[in-house]
């Protein structure tokens, strides 16, 4: 939860940190390989845009993020990955 708190800089209240919370936890917890703590913030930050965007629905939520790690997965493979910091407009690294 103190991740998804830090990087919602206190903008969410706690009820749906923890909705968040629990979405992250799923998502952390069936992807493919492990993530490193990069890759977790990148999922967290993501997550909090999309709440933020009205996207609400924990089902939806997961069905998303799960989706987005499975193309980090493969561009972490890749001989490319990133070209860039912050792969996901608006955010910078945390």
């Amino acid at each position: 939860m103190q991740r998804l708190q830090r990087l919602a800089k206190g903008s969410l209240p706690r009820k749906n940190l923890e909705t968040l919370k629990r979405v992250f936890d799923q998502v952390v917890g069936e992807a493919r390989s492990e993530l490193d703590e990069q890759r977790r913030d990148r999922l967290a930050m993501r997550l909090i845009w999309l709440f933020r965007c009205g996207l609400v629905n924990p089902a939806h939520l997961e069905r998303i993020a799960m989706l987005w790690e499975l193309t980090d997965d493969q561009l972490a493979k890749s001989k490319t990955g990133y070209k860039t910091k912050s792969s996901f407009p608006g955010f910078g690294e945390p």
